[in-house]
């Protein structure tokens, strides 16, 4: 047996090593912490809740990742138990959003992309909780906006754009999607007026589907049915400007009679209507009752048939926002900011005092709650 010189093994040896040396060492830095990189942050996977069963038992999730071949994100839609035992992909590729569970926790609502082409609108869809397909409940003229159900689960209140008139149509058809601008500080002025509707899911046979509540030319930015169904509250504007928030005013329909109150008059937009468990009161939330301050939001409270309203978070300096009702209306639950902190506090609707139900360093926020606000 022959056996190689000592410095041929040596140069194969050193060989070896200028092989082997760099594939360690990019191994080493592979696992070796680095700095986050802008490819790293868009491939991570992106989850955001959606909605939350009465029960508590359930939420809907959307996940979004970015697919690099296709140069695109792509969201799936899937529904996980809370206490984590068990999660699935719930939809299918056409997905969907502003998810909503009924009242009575039998159905989730949300809304899709329904016709072709330009005439192409986003229409309200159903399916039952306990399994089945997805199928459309609206087939409106213009898009479903903002909705709620009602606190029974047999109607469904919508927002939508008023249908445009033929020859503005048909030019939009034809290409027509300029957008005027005015100089100054309005901004753009093209928007659509909108309108509230209500949807009956099963009318009497006298009984329209489809009922239009209002007929106004002003553009709706929020609203809230009361929990008996007879008020809404609502936020509009007389203005299709984007710069006049604070011409926005908080409004008071009767749904039967179709009669509209006007609840405020000042400078201060308002938004976020929210009605108490006993229909005769509502919180909302605005800066100021008076102007446009660059503040802080507060929230207020409005007793609908006086008119009257009063600061509710007067004892609170952050800035407040997603309110909701403890259901024996002695509370309201919100997410407070105070300095670089977030957490959730409730307010005592009688007396204003305010108290903090988590009291983290960083930032945590209730985005739904259960309709018992245990979890």
């Amino acid at each position: 047996m022959k056996h190689l010189p000592a410095h041929r093994l040596l140069a194969i040896g050193l060989i070896l090593a200028l092989f082997v040396a760099p594939i360690a060492m990019a191994q080493e830095e592979e696992n070796s912490p680095r700095p986050m990189t802008t490819d790293d942050a868009l491939d991570m996977t992106s989850e955001s809740p959606q909605a939350k069963s009465p029960d508590g038992d359930w939420v809907i999730y959307t996940k979004r990742n970015l697919n690099w071949d296709e140069n695109e994100y792509e969201t799936e839609v899937w529904i996980a138990r809370t206490d984590g035992s068990e999660t699935f992909r719930y939809l299918g590729d056409d997905g969907g959003s502003d998810f909503r569970f009924s009242p009575d926790g039998k159905h989730l609502t949300f809304k899709r992309s329904s016709g072709e082409g330009r005439r192409r609108t986003s229409q309200l869809f159903s399916m039952r909780t306990s399994g089945g397909e997805a199928t459309p409940l609206t087939e409106h003229a213009t898009s479903i906006g903002q909705y709620r159900w009602s606190s029974d689960s047999s109607r469904i209140f919508f927002a939508a754009q008023d249908e445009r008139d033929k020859d503005e149509q048909k030019a939009i058809d034809d290409g027509d999607d300029a957008i005027w601008v005015d100089e100054g500080p309005n901004g753009q002025n093209r928007s659509q007026w909108s309108n509230l509707w209500v949807f009956v899911l099963d009318p009497e046979e006298d009984e329209d589907q489809y009922r239009q509540l209002t007929d106004e030319e002003f553009l709706v930015s929020g609203f809230d049915p009361s929990p008996d169904s007879r008020w809404i509250a609502l936020t509009a504007r007389y203005t299709n400007r984007r710069n006049d928030g604070d011409k926005t005013e908080i409004f008071l329909l009767n749904v039967e009679s179709g009669e509209k109150t006007r609840l405020t008059e000042n400078r201060a937009p308002e938004g976020g209507v929210l009605w108490g468990p006993d229909s005769r009161s509502f919180v909302y939330s605005a800066g100021d009752d008076e102007e446009w301050l660059n503040r802080n939001s507060k929230l207020w409270l409005m007793e609908a048939q006086l008119g009257e309203h009063r600061l509710l978070t007067e004892n609170f300096a952050g800035n407040v926002g997603g309110a909701a009702w403890s259901p024996d209306g002695e509370h309201i639950f919100f997410n407070g900011t105070e300095g670089p902190n977030s957490n959730i506090f409730r307010v005592n609707v009688a007396t204003g005092a305010v108290e903090a139900v988590t009291a983290l360093d960083g930032s945590t926020r209730a985005s739904h709650w259960s309709a018992d606000r245990s979890r």
